[in-house]
């Protein structure tokens, strides 16, 4: 409820006509943020006891492996665009090269 009364004097401060709020829609809203708020608490509770239990190497062990496998899919989107990049590169030399009458030719052993 003090949600929906800090949210209602934020939006009449914002709005000064007369806004009426949607009482569901913030009931739902206050019921996800109490949802939300608890998770976190919990989780900052256990990583604390493994903290203790297994001392600070376990927190910055486990925050660095979460921290990588959030950010996996852009290693692999940039091994991906590397790969790309090598592809295009190595073809555009190759092309240079043709144009400009320096490209050897294998089969004969000659430029």
């Amino acid at each position: 409820r003090l949600a929906i009364l800090y949210h209602q004097k934020i939006v009449s401060f914002m709005f000064p006509a007369d806004f009426c709020i949607d009482i569901a829609a913030a009931a739902t809203l206050d019921t996800y943020n109490t949802i939300t708020s608890a998770v976190p608490t919990t989780l900052v509770q256990y990583l604390g006891s493994l903290t203790i239990i297994f001392g600070s190497r376990f927190f910055f062990a486990f925050a660095f492996d979460i921290t990588r496998l959030a950010l996996l899919h852009i290693h692999f989107l940039s091994s991906l665009f590397a790969a790309c990049q090598r592809l295009e590169l190595c073809t555009l030399t190759s092309l240079w090269l043709l144009f400009r009458g320096k490209k050897r030719n294998v089969l004969r052993q000659r430029s």
